[in-house]
């Protein structure tokens, strides 16, 4: 893939984007450009530096921060990727093959599905038991054709979140297509801490926070249905309450195992 080049958005999240950095290394490519607009910068340990290019700027919105990733981009193709994104390692190939291949010439990004994931707290655990995906055009990870977006304008540097999904409106507009892959697939990892965070700046309607809102949602109907409800209902139906803490525990096992896989 020598003709697609990397961009990393960050903000203040250093061992992410270690992780990140240390993933990408393992693909082919021209450059990885890092635009960090954390409250101090990153510092480089045991990254390999080398086609590295890295540009920090603490007061970068973050469709600004896109923006200028973009233009400092010389391949055919830019793959950008959020720094909280674990990548199938065969996610960016299926991408780029797509894009080399369509015939298509109206198609200028391609995305995959995302699994929305959390870390690896057992509270956390509990409540991503059901990982829904976000299927659909998202900027967590794209390939663009690096010219013909530039010429639609490119990302708009006011936005700071959704500038990717004004660049699909943008797209649509234009008679251009950002199409799903859903061959290639990444992880998204968040945590409820970052859930919350992200409720505050962007509201209770953003899109993370009404999946993951709903996910956890269905979890405690089921916890309750299994643990309480079920039981209760065995319970009466045997006229023997023990059958009630017996089933109890056993859903509580079986539940708590099933998070814990």
């Amino acid at each position: 893939m020598n003709k697609v080049d990397i961009v990393i958005c960050t903000k203040n999240r250093p061992k992410l984007l270690s992780r990140l950095i240390n993933q990408v290394k393992l693909f082919s490519y021209n450059q990885l450009i890092i635009i960090d607009s954390s409250d101090t910068p990153f510092k480089f340990k045991n990254h390999i530096t080398k086609q590295i290019t890295y540009i920090y700027n603490p007061k970068l919105k973050l469709g600004n921060a896109r923006q200028i990733g973009l233009k400092k981009c010389s391949s055919k193709y830019v793959f950008f990727v959020d720094d909280k994104v674990i990548l199938s390692s065969n996610c960016v190939s299926i991408l780029y093959a797509f894009l080399e291949n369509s015939e298509d010439i109206n198609i200028l990004a391609v995305s995959g599905k995302m699994i929305i994931g959390y870390n690896d707290s057992i509270l956390n655990k509990l409540f991503s038991c059901s990982k829904p995906f976000l299927e659909g055009e998202n900027g967590g990870f794209v390939l663009l054709k690096r010219k013909e977006i530039l010429e639609i304008g490119g990302f708009n540097k006011k936005i700071h979140y959704g500038e990717d999904v004004e660049l699909h409106q943008r797209l649509s507009v234009n008679g251009k297509k950002w199409v799903l892959i859903p061959e290639a697939t990444a992880s998204y990892k968040i945590s409820f801490k970052e859930i919350l965070d992200t409720m505050k700046r962007h509201g209770y309607g953003c899109r993370e926070a009404s999946i993951i809102g709903n996910n956890m949602l269905k979890m405690v109907i089921k916890i309750i249905g299994r643990i309480f409800i079920m039981p209760l209902y065995y319970g009466f139906k045997t006229k023997d309450f023990r059958v009630f803490g017996y089933y109890s525990l056993m859903n509580l096992y079986l539940l708590f195992g099933f998070c814990r896989g």
